[in-house]
């Protein structure tokens, strides 16, 4: 994987970055999501429900 400029991409610059950064690279390089939010989380939860059931009554 390589930057838009070509360079390769270290982690370095990613732990530099505050704890709640919301995606960081782990010690291996890989993509680490920040999870979300609870508010967030019900918020997806109803919609989904909500397109469940609709689907379901018909």
């Amino acid at each position: 994987m390589a930057r838009a400029d070509g360079e390769p991409i270290t982690v370095e610059p990613y732990l530099a970055l505050p704890e709640d950064f919301p995606a960081l690279l782990n010690e291996y390089g890989e993509l680490k999501k920040a999870p979300l939010s609870d508010e967030f989380q019900n918020y997806k939860r109803s919609q989904l429900f909500r397109i469940l059931s609709h689907h379901g009554a018909n």
